[in-house]
């Protein structure tokens, strides 16, 4: 036996091994988003929620068209992680490389200092670490018929935007701006109207209603930090239903038709999920949650045979149907 060989295939194995494993728990993660985000002392701008063990390199490009010289501070979770000044006006652009340590997901935001005004053009963010995660999604689509319409919800470089088309000819939309986000859903009033809910960038939530006419009315709610939205029509008892996620929990809250009142909003049962989406068109609310790769579908069950053919039907255990997403 040539033991030379043997020792020399073992160490390559364990090199080998080393490196795969590295290459597993060392990530390098990224995005860059463009939102024309009015920044000042008033309005920070949310960039994203980000995570990982241990210590982490952050680096953070920051382009600006400057109205007023002034600081532009990089926060992690409200606190200050570092910091480039902007002097002069006009279009600037700034990197700055820290080095960060998390405990938990936290976020990390732009806030304004020493009289900075100014339009966020771009911001890129490169997260490298152990188990390295950054969650801000590109945004969300969504879609819903109401009397002769459909709305098409979609959020494009932190816009977000509703196209409404006819039925008839599904062409020539009617586009309405709903503000910058990019966490939304929308659902359809059976009258021509929709209402929609999302997260602005500076984590508030509001519910919007645009009527048939193209009237629009907003709502802002007491509620901040959340991870997924869904909202509902509730005809028979004339409300709109909302649901969020936040800190991984499910929160359900009722508003006024016409969105001049809401509920407090209550945790929905014991209910855990990553994602959440009520099923459209449903007589009764028919909540969807996602979690660990499976989807659960709250009462009522009325279409639960169909469903069971589309997304693999598991069983159904104290009122919750479970699935396995196919």
């Amino acid at each position: 036996m040539d033991f030379g060989r043997l020792a020399y295939l073992r160490v390559e194995e364990l090199e080998n091994a080393v490196r795969s494993n590295r290459t597993e728990r060392i990530r390098n993660t990224g995005f860059s988003v463009r939102p024309r985000f009015n920044l000042n002392a008033q309005n920070s701008y949310r960039i994203t929620n980000a995570s990982g063990r241990g210590r982490q390199s952050l680096l953070v490009t920051i382009n600006v068209d400057v109205q007023e010289a002034g600081r532009v501070a990089v926060t992690l979770g409200g606190q200050k992680l570092g910091f480039s000044d902007f002097n002069g006006t006009g279009n600037q652009e700034q990197m700055l490389m820290l080095s960060c340590r998390f405990t938990d997901t936290t976020v990390i935001s732009l806030t304004a200092q020493n009289g900075f005004r100014g339009t966020l053009l771009c911001v890129q963010i490169i997260l490298i670490g152990e188990a390295a995660h950054l969650s801000r999604r590109a945004g969300d689509f969504g879609a819903d018929e109401s009397g002769d319409f459909l709305g098409v919800l979609f959020s494009r470089n932190e816009r977000l935007q509703l196209n409404r088309y006819p039925l008839s000819t599904l062409q020539n939309p009617t586009a309405f701006a709903i503000g910058h986000g990019g966490i939304a859903d929308v659902c359809g009033d059976t009258g021509g109207g929709f209402y929609i809910a999302y997260a602005d960038n500076n984590q508030n939530v509001w519910l919007t209603h645009i009527d048939v006419h193209g009237a629009i009315r907003r709502l802002r709610l007491n509620e901040e930090g959340v991870q997924s939205l869904a909202v509902t029509y509730i005809e028979h008892e004339q409300a709109v239903l909302a649901a969020f996620i936040k800190n991984g929990r499910v929160y359900t809250l009722r508003a006024s038709l016409n969105l001049t009142a809401h509920t407090q909003s209550l945790p929905f049962e014991s209910e855990r999920a990553e994602q959440i989406a009520f099923v459209k068109g449903a007589r009764a609310p028919a909540l969807l949650s996602v979690r660990a790769g499976r989807i659960f579908l709250r009462k009522p069950f009325k279409n639960i045979r169909t469903l069971s053919r589309t997304i693999g039907y598991r069983a159904v255990v104290n009122g919750v149907a479970t699935f396995n997403v196919i």
